[in-house]
């Protein structure tokens, strides 16, 4: 029991909260220190020290705690009693508070709280202190455990928790969701990586020091890692931590690169199953498998990759017992050849712009609407923290959940600032990509080149005619009359209401598609 005689006694008041925000809480530094002080003022104890702390108590690895044992040991004689409001300000953890209980003892000294006193010499209060000790640590326990089944659930819905990964922001929704968005230009920069690993077959090092010249950070073994990562096609990785196995699922964020691409990376460099590379390489290799006919037979070709010593030859070819094959590269270098050197007429150019402006108006106007949402949200946030406020000082919430709310909305609000500044961006660079709306109409062959895999057959659809023989000369028949009106490429004029129709639709693929590879 705590000795009352006057000055028979010396203590060091110990006041702790977890952060610097608390003190305007009840239990604050303030209110704590001043139920200490009057308790030792009216049982006429000696105040030698106030030790105040704002660190976590799961361990007594805190600074002022270090200091207060320091004094204690170099002090002779040292304080009687160490005070402190409630058990929980001296520890969450049962283990390691019976530890230091145990220290304090040795040196003379008696930890008690002010408002759960308990004499340690009974062994009865002994129970009492394990139940004081208990409960702050169950508390801990099962808010981490709350934590960490809530982010599993999160997870297996497809959102992406923690620490965005490299190309990517993290991201509030309006509806409180949290998850990721692209990051540019680092986005870019890994999409770029990937195109060129998977179609040009270079070295990983290779790519890795293209990716360090244009500006990306990224440590050689993180670089690996990333093109592991299934986050980077769409996807995410499930743990069942009861079996210790995986599972992939669809995530709610965008790819910056596709399945396809992704699966092909991990074919071949990551050393998977050989029928999956062929499968991918057929459908990569033969974007003209669809429009072309044998011309022997007349039937569809279809294609495959034929395996040497050191490489493999892809080829379309008919069906058997027909025997014709051509190999894709040289039916690929004619196509490009067909779209050299083709020239718009002036009518078309002037409708093509014309397109191209309507689309980027349109999508501007997106950019704008989105990114008025996101500054109505920012100011909707603000006023929350407010009125969130108002409720504390009103005492009708806690400060633990004015401090939820609190770093939850300011955080929404940091990453709706970013997004306001992406739009802005993407807006003056919209802007900037109108005065050259032309180059693409004026040069069929970049268009093509520029666009990627899973594009490619929007443009291809639109331009050439199903099953043709390209081994007819050189006769433009393969492509579609409204591509042929564009570019001057029949002999005789095509009628007016047929270039009305399908040469206005021709030119609004390729504006859309120009579209998208500017964004």
């Amino acid at each position: 029991m705590i000795n009352t005689q006057p000055n028979s006694l010396s203590a060091i008041l110990y006041v702790r909260v977890s952060t610097e925000e608390q003190a305007i809480r009840g239990g604050s530094l303030k209110t704590q220190e001043d139920t200490l002080r009057q308790y030792c003022s009216l049982r006429n104890i000696k105040i030698k020290r106030v030790y105040v702390e704002d660190h976590s108590a799961k361990t007594f690895n805190r600074p002022e705690w270090k200091k207060l044992i320091t004094e204690i040991k170099s002090t002779k004689p040292p304080s009687e009693l160490v005070l402190f409001t409630r058990w929980d300000r001296f520890s969450r953890n049962t283990g390691d508070a019976y530890s230091t209980i145990k220290v304090l003892r040795n040196l003379g000294v008696d930890p008690q709280a002010v408002e759960q006193p308990l004499d340690l010499s009974v062994p009865e209060n002994k129970m009492m202190l394990a139940f004081y000790l208990a409960i702050p640590e169950v508390e801990n326990d099962r808010r981490s455990l709350n934590t960490k089944m809530g982010m599993q659930r999160a997870r297996e819905t497809g959102r992406v928790l923690g620490r965005a990964p490299i190309g990517y922001v993290n991201y509030c929704y309006p509806n409180g969701f949290k998850g990721i968005v692209l990051k540019y230009p680092e986005a870019a920069i890994i999409e770029n990586a990937f195109t060129r690993l998977a179609n040009s077959k270079c070295k990983i090092t290779d790519a890795y020091s293209e990716i360090l010249k244009e500006g990306l950070i990224c440590s050689r073994s993180n670089f690996w890692k990333l093109l592991q990562n299934p986050i980077y096609a769409g996807n995410v990785r499930i743990t069942d931590d009861a079996s210790a196995s995986s599972y992939i699922i669809p995530g709610q964020h965008k790819g910056i690169v596709s399945v396809e691409t992704f699966d092909k990376i991990q074919l071949l460099y990551f050393g998977k199953k050989k029928s999956r590379l062929e499968f991918l390489l057929v459908n990569n290799r033969f974007p003209m498998r669809d429009f072309m006919s044998c011309p022997i037979c007349g039937k569809r070709l279809t294609a495959s990759v034929s395996s040497g010593r050191t490489y493999k030859y892809p080829y379309y070819h008919c069906i058997w017992p027909c025997r014709y094959r051509v190999r894709a590269e040289k039916i690929y270098d004619r196509f490009l050849q067909k779209l050299t050197g083709l020239i718009p007429k002036k009518e078309y150019v002037d409708l093509y712009i014309s397109i191209v402006n309507e689309s980027y108006s349109r999508e501007n106007k997106r950019l704008a609407t989105k990114k008025m949402k996101a500054l109505t949200s920012i100011e909707l946030f603000t006023d929350r923290i407010a009125k969130a406020k108002n409720l504390l000082l009103d005492t009708h919430i806690d400060f633990e959940g004015y401090n939820d709310i609190k770093s939850d909305l300011e955080s929404k609000i940091q990453v709706l600032g970013y997004t306001v500044q992406a739009y802005s961006q993407k807006q003056i660079d919209l802007t900037d990509k109108i005065k050259g709306s032309a180059r693409f109409i004026s040069n069929p062959k970049k268009l093509f080149q520029a666009l990627d895999e899973m594009n490619r057959p929007s443009l291809l659809n639109r331009i050439l005619v199903r099953s043709q023989n390209w081994e007819q000369g050189n006769s433009n028949h393969i492509f579609q009359q409204s591509f042929r009106a564009i570019y001057g490429l029949d002999e005789q004029e095509i009628e007016a209401k047929m270039s009305e129709v399908d040469v206005r639709s021709t030119l609004e693929t390729m504006a859309n598609l120009e579209l998208l590879l500017v964004q």
